[in-house]
């Protein structure tokens, strides 16, 4: 699960989950690195970075930087089994969720301030209804892997493990403990 816009400036939060068997996620890993070594080589992508022509791909300019994000977007394509994605305008969540939610002694709980919260929430069902719709399809357990992203993403990970925890032995074989 990675993220983009987390940070207050950007118009908008997106979360997305991209899911897909372990040798193919092995596949995928060699390609990607093959694909990052051509020239003009990368040590990482950043879709930011690509965006803007900073940082890692400072030096690059648009045709190049265009034409490594469809290579590599091209190699992620390849390999997903399927992907989750969310996202949330932080401007209708300002005016909508933290303009009408109950406030406790006039404060906001802390999942109403940030949109990470339901985003999070949001894909990391979305994979789990998909993972219960194919049960039954063969080896389909789940394991996650979440970028990181600071205090919020850590709250959201501590509920997540809390969630696991209660998990039935029937969720387990199909979500893993991941």
């Amino acid at each position: 699960v990675d993220e983009t816009g987390n940070d207050d400036r950007s118009p908008e939060i997106i979360l997305v989950a991209i899911v897909s068997r372990v040798e193919k996620w092995k596949e995928f890993s060699d390609e990607w690195a093959l694909v990052l070594d051509q020239p003009k080589k990368l040590k990482c992508y950043k879709a930011r970075d690509a965006r803007s022509l900073r940082g890692v791909f400072a030096g690059f300019n648009r045709e190049e930087a265009d034409r490594k994000t469809d290579d590599l977007t091209a190699v992620l394509t390849r390999h997903l089994e399927f992907a989750r994605s969310s996202s949330l305008p932080r401007e209708m969540f300002r005016e909508i969720v933290q303009q009408e939610v109950p406030r406790l002694n006039g404060r906001l709980h802390r999942y109403f301030k940030d949109p990470y919260y339901f985003c999070f929430q949001s894909v990391v069902g979305g994979v789990i209804r998909e993972q219960l719709r194919q049960a039954g399809t063969g080896d389909r357990v789940v394991d996650f892997t979440f970028d990181n992203y600071g205090k919020v993403g850590k709250r959201c990970l501590a509920l997540f493990e809390k969630a696991k925890a209660k998990w039935t032995k029937e969720w387990v074989a199909i979500m893993g403990r991941g």
